[in-house]
């Protein structure tokens, strides 16, 4: 199965739970800004395009996650990606999408404009920063529930 967590810029919200589904960030309550910054893609844009799936690893049961940028097409992205794997009779079943938005806070989408587009990393990635340790417990139960309804967890 290819599990992808989605997001505007596929490189915040989608990366932080990608990291905890794949242990690379712990399932507390709180996390700390080195971790944070020690996840692969995270607040970097470079060849990062929106539709373009970037690969995050494996996880326990054999399964690839993905995080993926669908810039303003939240909705149209999910849709699009069972369409076509319905039109190619694969089945749809093997790709789980996962909403990274549903968390994300209007600070965090300020601060990766400033930082991810903009460059300005001095004043974007402390928004980033803090928008994700707020929303943190957020993404651990979202993550979790995503693993009890595929059978990770009894």
């Amino acid at each position: 199965m290819k599990i992808i967590y989605y997001c505007h810029s596929g490189v915040h919200a989608s990366v932080i739970m990608a990291g905890i589904h794949l242990g690379l960030l712990p399932e507390t309550e709180k996390i700390d800004n080195a971790a944070i910054l020690a996840l692969p893609y995270f607040d970097d844009r470079k060849g990062n395009l929106p539709g373009t799936p970037l690969y995050m690893g494996e996880d326990e049961k054999g399964n690839q996650v993905y995080t993926l940028a669908v810039g303003n097409e939240r909705f149209l992205a999910p849709k699009t990606v069972r369409s076509f794997l319905r039109l190619f009779q694969l089945d749809d079943r093997e790709v789980y999408m996962v909403d990274a938005l549903k968390y994300t806070a209007a600070a965090m989408k300020w601060g990766g404009f400033l930082s991810a587009d903009w460059g300005l990393k001095l004043i974007g990635r402390p928004l980033v920063l803090a928008a994700v340790k707020k929303a943190y417990p957020d993404y651990v139960q979202q993550v979790r529930r995503l693993k009890q309804e595929l059978g990770y967890l009894q």
